[in-house]
């Protein structure tokens, strides 16, 4: 509507100019005002347009009614001279006030007939004189306009002026005949004469058919163009990619040379530097050096990422500063994270009650400054690696000294780290340790080494082998109740799961037809042993297992592997196991070794796991030493399994696990290896705590712990440990003070410990270490360094984290285990209770909660009093025995004492009635 008002404007000014310039006869005047009423009609929804049209509608009527106000000829004629000088200024006048206002309203409309500009209209002379700043613009503007009509051949366009003008400043694009079409009043009607078919070539001018004949033939040599260019493109493009593959194969081959020569040379370095470290080692062991311990689980990342408190599992091991117990070596400790003053405190006057010389300037704690800005689940190694300021305090430490690098769980990152260091590692080579410490490779040491292991099967890496497999075995041992599967790459009891065999009933039906077809066979039991009795039954129960595993499968770390599903997973990715669970299972044992660079083997310790009764595969605690197994034959067959170990290139630490059991074909005892860990463990870093704190030795033959203790005839005053290692070095020491009488000799005593570590409780985060120790001295919870017992702590970071580690020393290990269970009873009236979360909202974090620890100790506790009534209750029979023994000797001897005599008397009788018999024969 706006536009049409525009357009009614515009021809309204047009007429009025008209006006002016002819005579004005009533039957024009009348046809005028009818066409402005018109006008009017249509535009009465602008007020402004309407506002101009009601100024020429009132300028026009004016004059015709002094056209025809007189009558006569001669009257008539001057009155119609002074009528039209009335009139023209009267018109002009009112004209200027229509102009006035248009242009305070900003309507600017100029009409462009056939292609050529109205200049002379009083519109455009008003458009011009408003943007006559712009107007070089505008001008070019307009000369496009014109072209474009007269192209088209449009016979009237009325332009907005100001849309024209609005346009003409964007100087930068070029304008289409769109963006002038935008520009027109009457758009709709000059679009509709631009958009006819052919209207360009239709004008009526001389080139009109040159031009569509030039368009035709351009429009055909166009296509033909296109479809050229379409199939060149095509061509282009297949060899393009044919190039660009090549290329890339071509890329991708040199650099797969480069990284293989790379590799190949960081292979051959890596190799050389341990070459020489083996070659050293004597001299390295014997004399001044330096251990980096750093102490990363340089674990795959899908196994560190379900992890929580990553880095404080990392740090467990800060008995690796202990090492500082032999003068000769400086450690280089490279921490996870920034250790707290308390913790470093504490392990410092540990260091000075032990009596280390020159402890601090021989210890030295790095940090990774980038180790924040990893996710908490990176590994260490991989964030001191990318630590340059790190690895530049480690270079100027190790500069100039027999140094090696003491890690934990070897990684590629370990090995990179060795590199950057020019360190050697005390471990081996991480495709080694890939190899030989998943489930499947330590069965081939095992088998090497001729170490009884369970039934079983492993290296199953599909499903459908596993079904199979488990079947082959279930069907030639029918008698085993449980079978366990484990994931290859998997640690700490994670990705176990066990099948018991009662809750199938396809596996007691398979039993029922066994006892059925040996009762019936002459070959007895051996007929379940022929290959087609055998073919048949595995046909049966793989068919059970595939439907029915997933529905009895229990798994043992739910917060990691929730369903089947992902168990089965993981499981098919790395490879797994199948084996054999024992009914009765007496102890599960961890035998801890150290292979030298030289091949020399050392026994570090032996310990019993101790596991909860919930999680049977996750280890809780440990006690020192075992128990359970003669140490003699432990000892060989850990030693076996080390001689093949260090000819496969293992060295460094290593721990094997055994499962002592009871056969009950010959009740004996039998020792299964189950398991290989090609690292410096848990159990092992809790033992050098020990072994530090008490600084004995092991018997060799017996596996005992012996320390020498000082006794007098009196009593000396004993010092603890406790806020944070406080105590007296002379008193640690237990030597007399001056001017002491009493007799002083030493005396062997054996040690054994109690041990939980990592231990967590949330309760602890709201403790600070004094308050802590303090109330642990308070009631009695403290380590004595004159006595060598009582309970220690193993601190990694913080309280705020809720983890310690408690080690109870005694004489034995019962005592160790009641200990344990003092101290966890006073820690569980201190700190509360703990709220067990159900075993599907728990997250594994690599330690053990209070509540297990607890009850693992109470239960150690049963066990223990159970067998001191066992004991006694033999011992007594002992006793009553013997007092049948004896009874029953003291008749025999009177037994004994009378038949020799009947006998004695017997023969005195025979002898005289020989004598009288041959007394009568000589008479």
């Amino acid at each position: 509507m706006e536009a049409k008002a525009k357009v009614s404007m515009a021809c309204e000014t047009e007429r009025l100019h008209a006006n002016v310039k002819l005579d004005l006869n009533p039957s024009s005047m009348q046809t005028t005002t009818t066409t402005k009423e018109k006008s009017s009609g249509r535009n009465r929804r602008d007020p402004r347009v309407a506002a101009a049209v009601n100024l020429g509608e009132e300028t026009l009527k004016d004059s015709v009614a002094a056209a025809s106000s007189s009558s006569s000829p001669r009257a008539k004629k001057a009155a119609e001279t002074t009528s039209k000088e009335e009139s023209l200024g009267d018109s002009v006048l009112r004209i200027y006030e229509y102009e006035t206002k248009m242009r305070a309203q900003g309507l600017y409309v100029f009409m462009v007939h056939k292609g050529v500009t109205l200049t002379r209209s009083s519109g455009f002379i008003a458009f011009k004189r408003a943007f006559e700043a712009e107007w070089g613009a505008i001008s070019r503007l307009i000369t496009k306009v014109e072209t474009v009509m007269v192209k088209y051949d449009v016979e009237v366009a009325y332009m907005d002026g100001g849309k024209v003008a609005e346009l003409a400043r964007d100087q930068l694009s070029r304008h289409s005949e769109s963006d002038i079409l935008r520009c027109v009043c009457n758009e709709d009607q000059v679009r509709s004469t631009v958009q006819l078919p052919g209207r360009a070539f239709t004008t009526g001018t001389e080139d009109s058919e040159d031009l569509a004949a030039a368009a035709i033939q351009a429009r055909f040599r166009g296509g033909r163009q296109r479809q050229d260019y379409h199939a060149l493109r095509q061509e282009h493009r297949a060899a393009r990619v044919i190039t660009d593959a090549v290329r890339v194969s071509a890329l991708q081959a040199r650099l797969a040379r480069q990284l293989v020569r790379k590799r190949a040379e960081e292979n051959a370095a890596f190799q050389a530097l341990q070459r020489k470290f083996k070659d050293e080692w004597k001299s390295t062991s014997a004399g001044k050096r330096v251990i980096v311990h750093v102490p990363s689980l340089s674990f795959g990342e899908h196994l560190r990422l379900p992890i929580d408190r990553f880095g404080i599992l990392q740090n467990m091991q800060l008995s690796r500063l202990c090492d500082l117990a032999h003068r000769d070596v400086e450690v280089v400790y490279v921490a996870p994270m920034a250790l707290v003053h308390e913790v470093r405190t504490y392990y410092e006057k540990l260091l000075q009650l032990r009596g280390i010389v020159n402890a601090a300037g021989r210890l030295h704690i790095v940090v990774p400054e980038n180790a924040h800005r990893f996710p908490e689940h990176a590994s260490l190694a991989t964030t001191l690696s990318y630590s340059p300021k790190a690895l530049e305090r480690i270079r100027g430490l190790v500069c100039g000294k027999a140094a090696f690098i003491m890690p934990n769980q070897v990684g590629e990152e370990d090995r990179m780290l060795a590199l950057a260091l020019r360190v050697p590692l005390f471990a081996p080579e991480p495709d080694i340790v890939s190899l030989y410490s998943t489930k499947s490779g330590a069965k081939e040491i095992f088998a090497e080494a001729e170490v009884n292991v369970p039934i079983g099967a492993y290296d199953i890496f599909e499903e459908d082998e596993l079904y199979r497999m488990l079947a082959k075995l279930v069907a030639a041992n029918l008698d085993v109740d449980r079978w366990v599967l484990k994931i290859d790459d998997e640690f700490a009891g994670r990705g176990i799961a066990v099948l018991d065999m009662s809750k199938f009933r396809f596996v007691q039906m398979a039993r029922v037809d066994r006892a059925r077809q040996t009762a019936k066979s002459h070959l007895g039991k051996a007929y379940w042993s022929r290959s087609d009795v055998q073919e048949r039954a595995r046909q049966k129960l793989e068919e059970g297992f595939r439907k029915e595993v997933r529905h009895r499968i229990d798994l043992q770390c739910p917060s990691v592997y929730p369903t089947w599903a992902d168990f089965i997973v993981a499981f098919t990715n790395v490879g797994g196991v199948v084996e054999a669970l024992p009914d009765s299972l007496l102890s599960s044992v961890s035998v801890c070794l150290a292979i030298d660079p030289d091949g020399f083997t050392r026994l570090l310790c032996t310990q019993d796991k101790i596991s909860s009764r919930q999680w049977p595969f996750r280890t809780v605690g440990f006690v020192f030493p075992q128990t359970a197994v003669p140490h003699v034959a432990l000892r060989s067959a850990a030693y076996a399994v080390a001689k093949i170990l260090f000819a496969r290139g293992v060295i460094g630490h290593v721990s094997v696990d055994f499962a002592a059991l009871m056969d009950p074909n010959v009740q004996s005892l039998r020792l299964w290896a189950l398991g290989l860990d090609l690292r410096m463990t848990q159990a092992l870093s809790t033992f050098r705590f020990f072994d530090f704190l008490l600084g004995g030795h092991i018997e060799d033959n017996s596996g005992e712990y012996k320390i020498s203790v000082i006794s007098e005839s009196g009593a000396l005053p004993s010092s603890s440990l406790e806020s944070g290692g406080l105590g007296s070095n002379q008193e640690s020491q237990g030597t007399p003070r001056e001017g002491s009488t009493r007799c002083v000799q030493k005396e062997l005593q054996t040690r054994a410990f109690a041990a939980v570590s990592p231990l967590h409780h949330p309760n602890l985060s709201s403790m600070t270490y004094s308050h802590f120790f303090n109330a642990c001295r308070r009631h009695g919870i403290s380590y004595d360094l004159r006595c060598a017992k009582g309970t220690a702590f193993e601190l990694a970071d913080s309280l705020s984290a809720g983890v310690v580690g408690a080690v109870s020393i005694e004489r034995d290990a019962a005592q160790a285990a009641i200990q344990l269970q003092r101290s966890f009873n006073f820690m569980h009236k201190f700190l509360g209770a703990y709220v067990q979360q159900p075993a599907e909202d728990q997250t594994f974090d690599g330690t053990c909660t209070f509540s297990d620890a607890l009850a693992v100790s109470k239960r150690l506790t049963a066990e223990i009093e159970e067998q001191y009534r066992q004991e006694l209750a033999d011992q007594r029979n002992i006793e009553r025995a013997q007092q049948r023994l004896h009874a029953h000797q003291k008749q025999q001897r009177r037994r004994m004492r009378r038949n020799e005599k009947e006998s004695s008397e017997h023969e005195v009788s025979e002898r005289s009635e020989t004598g009288a018999e041959e007394a009568s024969k000589v008479q």
